[in-house]
């Protein structure tokens, strides 16, 4: 929709250059595991998923599919992740391609994961 065009108090000059509907930035959020056994349940809403240490990318993004209820991307830095956890820390990011508003925080239950924790991290926050 519009919005108002933006104001200065100052001595700026602020001049429209396009109108129409904004693009938006699809969500990113960090993901992070040093876990080494058992698995973690997770949150969004209503909706629970268990995830286990050993899921594999695959599995794990179905699992915050069906979670999300929207279709999610796994973005690896290092290209080499084939499990979410080991006992060094494994990080990697959540991408939402759909445009979804901003994507509530997915809780992390972490008490059955064993020697270690997950973590996933959206706007700045731990989740």
């Amino acid at each position: 929709g519009s919005l108002d065009l933006i104001t200065s108090s100052g001595h700026e000059t602020v001049t429209k250059l396009q109108e129409g509907e904004a693009p938006y930035r699809p969500e990113r959020q960090a993901f992070n595991c040093d876990a080494d056994g058992g698995f973690a349940t997770l949150t969004f809403g209503d909706k629970t998923s268990r995830v286990n240490f050993d899921d594999t990318i695959s599995v794990f993004s179905s699992k915050l599919s069906f979670l999300t209820g929207s279709t999610i991307t796994i973005v690896d830095p290092d290209d080499f992740i084939t499990t979410i956890c080991d006992s060094q820390g494994k990080t990697f990011f959540i991408d939402f391609p759909l445009s979804m508003g901003d994507v509530g925080h997915i809780t992390v239950d972490n008490d059955s994961l064993q020697n270690g924790s997950m973590f996933i991290f959206g706007d700045g926050e731990g989740h």
